[in-house]
């Protein structure tokens, strides 16, 4: 019979334990808001989306093709982090470990990104997958940089690339830990291979006008705040465990001796500062950073701190101490996840399903037509098993997202669709009803729908970034119409809207003359007009759109900083 201890090393037993753990967990909790989104990527692959690379979607995909159920948008999440985690076991060169397995499964599960990242399928599932593959395939070269190895690092970088942009980061750390790879021949071939294998997603991007990158530098820079700085120390303090970093801080000064001597631990110091410096330095352009950002530093968290451990009886005392607390409150957590005992805002999602069957009922079947709601959207399509749900883009969001790319709202032009819109912000013109989470619906039918999200407008020439109030500038409106239909301008209008940041939103018509009457298929129709500027002084966001009726007006154009100021003597001498 084998000994406790014997299961405790067994890497393969405790292995499947939290494979099962992990399995029960995501059959039983409801789909968070961003994964039913990246689900609806899985229903519609492509060589890239809105947001993020595709891996996400074919992770899903694989998975719901078994299980059309929470289970299955998860299965491949579960079986990832294991491998990531053998993998990271791998990369480990000490040689007691077996001895310490159990310490090791501790270390990892006391960090709440490793306990997400088990059951939650987001791109950072991937993300962490291949980035520990890229390491391992990085260390193999390293030794052998034979055909295999080569081939191998070039994948798993194509792959790293696939799930998340950050993973472009990961790479350029291993290059500064260790710059003699810039003379080796062998390297550039693994780069030329990467490159290769990513072109598909680079032409994607290409041939939709690099909506990732617009989003990911521009538009989703809508507010700036000091707070921002101390709220990403204080994040990243929270979500690798505020316990442990007493245990990560002297393992890492401790490591940072063998900055010289050991090239894979150089590699694992740069890409643990590398990741939190370079966030840092954006968090102090007073930009928000989300959490999850900096996701690849567990891999040199474990393995610096694991192979210090081994061998220092005090740091596996306390790294035990602390991981039975953690464990204990992260396991309250994530049943949490599933029974919602406890009342912790976002993270109550149990009445999800019930309340998409609440407004199936109120919209009587109609097509939904959520407005500017990706996730509200994509939730209602998952737990709803007969309506149509889609997300039309309303300039009242703050940013644009796949739903803008997809053409899913075609089929019900002409037909009568219900705009709905869930929250606490008033809805114009329409009925109300109060959902049994509290939550107020808005909703009101549109009986002659017509899809227009795609519709784009450019003003000729682009407007500078100051403008004087009451001045009229001649200004040329191109709307390109991409869909395979005519669309008919009629109780339409070009409007405008200021906006300052997420709150403060301004939505104006301009001058109509010469609006055409329609905007043929496939083209491109322009016309001549003038813009007064409004009397609105003071930085702001820009953007045109089309706005029918009262509904909403949508993102039409792309947003343009511009600032509103008064006339005075200077600036009338500057105009003569």
């Amino acid at each position: 019979m084998k000994s406790k201890q014997s299961y405790l090393n067994n890497w393969n037993f405790l292995a499947l334990i939290w494979l099962g753990l992990n399995i029960i967990q995501a059959y039983f909790t409801v789909l968070l808001d961003d994964e039913a989104y990246y689900w609806e990527y899985s229903r519609q692959l492509a060589w890239g989306y809105f947001d993020h690379p595709p891996m996400v979607g074919v992770f899903i995909k694989a998975g719901y093709t078994l299980f059309q159920n929470e289970l299955g948008v998860r299965l491949l999440t579960a079986f990832a982090q294991l491998a990531m985690l053998r993998i990271i076991w791998e990369l480990i060169e000490v040689n007691n470990k077996k001895a310490f397995t159990w310490l090791f499964f501790m270390l990892a599960f006391s960090l709440p990104m490793v306990q997400i990242y088990g059951f939650i399928t987001t791109p950072d599932v991937p993300l962490l997958l291949f980035g520990s593959l890229t390491l391992l395939a990085y260390r193999n070269f390293e030794r052998t940089a034979n055909f295999t190895n080569i081939l191998v690092f070039a994948l798993a970088a194509a792959a790293l690339m696939y799930s998340k942009y950050h993973g472009a980061l990961l790479l350029i750390f291993i290059i500064a830990s260790n710059l003699k790879l810039l003379l080796q021949p062998k390297f550039y071939l693994v780069g030329i291979l990467a490159i290769a294998l990513f072109s598909p997603h680079i032409y994607w991007q290409y041939s939709h006008e690099f909506p990732s990158f617009q989003y990911h530098l521009t538009d989703r820079v809508v507010q700036t705040n000091w707070l921002f700085i101390p709220e990403y120390v204080i994040n990243n303090f929270l979500v690798y465990n505020p316990m442990l970093w007493f245990v990560f801080i002297p393992v890492i000064r401790k490591s940072t001796s063998f900055l010289s001597t050991d090239a894979f631990k150089r590699t694992l110091l740069f890409i643990l500062f590398g990741f939190l410096g370079f966030f840092f330095l954006i968090s102090l352009q007073m930009r928000h950073i989300e959490p999850q950002w900096t996701v690849l530093i567990i891999i040199p968290l474990i393995i610096l701190t694991f192979e210090q451990a081994v061998s220092a009886p005090l740091l596996i005392k306390k790294i035990k101490k602390m991981g039975w607390i953690s464990l204990a409150f992260i396991a309250v957590i994530r049943l949490n996840l599933v029974l919602s005992i406890l009342p912790l805002g976002n993270f109550h999602h149990a009445d999800v399903e019930k309340i998409v069957k609440e407004v199936e009922v109120i919209t009587q079947d109609y097509p939904v037509i959520h407005d500017h709601s990706y996730q509200k959207a994509a939730l209602h399509a998952f737990y709803s098993q007969k309506q149509f749900s889609y997300s039309y883009n309303s300039i009242n969001g703050w940013r644009s997202n796949q739903y803008s790319i997809w053409d899913l709202g075609d089929e019900y032009n002409g037909q009568s669709v219900i705009f709905a819109h869930i929250g606490r912000v008033k809805m114009l013109h329409a009925k109300k009803a109060l959902l049994s989470n509290g939550d107020t619906l808005f909703y009101k039918i549109d009986s002659n729908f017509v899809n227009i999200q795609q519709v784009k407008i450019e003003i000729e020439p682009a407007l500078p970034p100051q403008l004087i109030i009451d001045d009229t500038i001649p200004i040329k409106i191109n709307i390109h119409n991409p869909y395979d239909y005519d669309i008919s301008m009629e109780g339409k209008k070009v409007a405008l809207t200021l906006s300052e940041g997420r709150t403060k939103i301004y939505n104006f018509f301009i001058n109509q003359k010469n609006t055409p009457t329609v905007l043929k298929a496939r083209s491109t129709t322009s016309y001549s007009t003038d813009f007064v500027v409004l009397n609105y002084e003071g930085k702001w966001n820009l953007n045109w759109s089309i706005k029918r009726g009262v509904n909403p007006p949508l993102y039409n154009g792309q947003f343009s900083k511009v600032e509103f100021i008064k006339r005075t003597i200077d600036n009338k001498e500057n105009i003569d």
